[in-house]
């Protein structure tokens, strides 16, 4: 076979395979089903794209939001922290004032426990020395003397000279 017959039967074959690819495009409508699966892959990648930008704007709105997030954190700590160092020296203040309230109720009790207690030995020695006076008196005295003093108490008692 020479090169012409070859050239000759592709050229051909392809001129019929191009009239019968036309006549199968034409008779079962393939250019608007492809003219409708481009418009539909279209509108696809414009709804992707929409919602792309839509999904960037929310990443952006959330990156913010995490941004002031984070940034709130941060006050809260430190806002935190000196209140809670205020606390800690509130409660440092009130203990010490407490206890030294405490000291000075129990310097007033002790002093209040000695004074009662001197007070009590006060008494007590008054009794044992009036206990001895009138032992002392009731040995020495006479019953004539007795009845004097007696009556000298009583009288002093109304006011009259002794």
């Amino acid at each position: 076979m020479n090169w012409d017959q070859i050239l000759h039967s592709n050229i051909l074959n392809i001129v019929l395979a191009a009239i019968v690819l036309v006549w199968i495009f034409k008779k079962f409508q393939l250019s608007s089903l492809l003219d409708k699966r481009r418009e539909q892959v279209i509108a696809e990648l414009q709804d992707a794209e929409v919602k792309r930008m839509a999904a960037l704007k929310t990443l952006a709105e959330l990156e913010k939001r995490t941004a002031q997030l984070a940034h709130e954190v941060e006050s809260i700590l430190e806002e935190a922290g000196q209140t809670a160092e205020a606390l800690a020296k509130s409660i440092i203040e009130q203990a010490e004032t407490d206890a030294k309230k405490l000291m000075e109720q129990a310097e007033k009790r002790i002093e209040l426990d000695a004074l009662t207690t001197a007070r009590n030995l006060e008494q007590r020695l008054m009794q044992e020395a009036l206990h001895g006076a009138r032992e002392l008196l009731e040995s020495t005295m006479s019953d004539k003397d007795k009845v004097r003093s007696v009556e000298d108490f009583v009288s002093a008692l109304k006011g009259e000279p002794v």
